[in-house]
């Protein structure tokens, strides 16, 4: 995880379509089809951050969700969590403070299959705060006993966390009208 991530002179991967590549590696919405998912853990009390999204949102609106996001088309899962921490709730992680923990494979109402991946930090540089227009407060939620109104998605990867899962399947509910993924 930690390493470089380059691959040796003639040893990269063979030479394939982009049109294949594009239509495994991004959504109906042009979007990735993998996220990266942060748990913020505090070393006292073993809480991890959500975010509350705005009433007015159209994914998840009011509920709490993970930090986290899409990763770019140029992104490592590593460099898309340190970006997102950043992006979300403006604090710098290192490489070496992340820690993967799970690996989420998702089938949404659609019938798309996405694959999300969850790195903890224990450790980072500054104090949360809310840096996104669209999440309205940040609060510290009890991973195995995640609150009513947390988000379905991000219920299941936080109890899932909390029982030491390293895999996690997540089926949407059939008419579910609101992605479960993170923005």
């Amino acid at each position: 995880m930690n390493g470089t991530h380059d691959l040796p002179a003639g040893r990269g991967p063979a030479p394939h379509s982009p049109s294949v590549t594009d239509a495994v590696l991004t959504g109906r919405s042009g979007k990735s089809a993998e996220n990266v998912i942060v748990l913020l853990q505090r070393w006292s009390d073993g809480r991890v951050l959500a975010v509350r999204r705005d009433a007015s949102c159209a994914h998840a609106p009011g509920m709490l969700t993970a930090v986290g996001g899409y990763l770019g088309h140029d992104e490592f899962a590593d460099q898309a969590t340190l970006r997102k921490a950043d992006e979300e709730v403006g604090v710098r992680l290192s490489l070496p403070d992340l820690e993967f923990c799970q690996l989420v494979h998702y089938l949404a109402p659609d019938g798309q299959r996405r694959i999300g991946m969850a790195f903890t930090a224990r450790r980072w540089e500054g104090e949360p705060y809310n840096r996104e227009p669209s999440h309205t407060g940040l609060f510290w939620v009890d991973p195995g006993n995640p609150p009513p109104d947390c988000h379905p998605y991000t219920r299941a990867v936080l109890q899932r966390f909390a029982a030491g899962a390293l895999y996690t399947n997540i089926t949407a509910p059939v008419g579910e009208e609101r992605s479960c993924l993170p923005s």
